[in-house]
């Protein structure tokens, strides 16, 4: 979730709904769906790791308590390398054998555009 000083706090608000009605729709409590959420700017933080709510009512609480920073600049090629680096792995409860998706809400404006195409 981009927390960027262009995202404003009204947006960062809807975004915060619009998670948490993706939330309602997965299976938390089986195991069978892991969710985690990073917010960023000009940094980047894992706010919600994939095991840490056994279920989506705790992880909508997380969800809405998120603070907006307002932070600087939208780097979203930062926040797109550290998905792919250290939440995507085993050591991070990532299950190989599972499809993952990322979905990255931003205000669309990247301060470094070209950075944000992965190479495969």
């Amino acid at each position: 979730m981009d927390d960027s000083a262009s995202i404003g706090y009204e947006n960062f608000i809807k975004m915060q709904i619009l998670v948490n009605g993706l939330i309602s729709t997965f299976d938390i409590k089986s195991g069978n769906t892991r969710v985690g959420v990073v917010v960023y700017s000009d940094g980047v933080e894992e706010i919600i790791y994939f095991q840490s709510y056994g279920s989506a009512r705790s992880l909508s609480r997380k969800v809405v308590d998120l603070t907006y920073r307002g932070g600087g600049l939208t780097d979203t090629d930062d926040a797109l390398r550290f998905v792919r680096t250290v939440m995507l792995t085993e050591r991070r409860y990532d299950r190989p054998d599972v499809p993952n998706v990322v979905i990255v809400l931003t205000h669309g404006w990247a301060r470094n555009p070209n950075y944000t195409q992965v190479s495969i």
